[in-house]
């Protein structure tokens, strides 16, 4: 998403359809928001650990620094679907 309000802002501003000060801001923003939405959601460990694991079924101990495949267990259902 943010490298896509990128390329709109440089596609724009090039075009003269923008200010270039608008334009500027727009790709300074989205740089600075999307590299940290990139750290907390894939370096931060036991972030990037908790949404791996919802999305593959598993849990993940919280003792493991990086969450390496390795420590994934499977998740005991309190109920059998039909």
């Amino acid at each position: 998403m943010f490298s896509l309000i990128i390329v709109y802002a440089s596609v724009l501003g090039a075009l003269n359809l923008i200010h270039h000060a608008v334009m500027w801001r727009a790709i300074i923003n989205a740089s600075v928001f999307g590299a940290a939405w990139v750290w907390y959601f894939y370096f931060n460990p036991n972030v990037a650990c908790y949404f791996a694991s919802c999305a593959i079924g598993m849990t993940c101990r919280a003792s493991a620094p990086a969450c390496p495949v390795s420590i994934w267990q499977p998740t005991q259902l309190p109920y059998n679907p039909p």
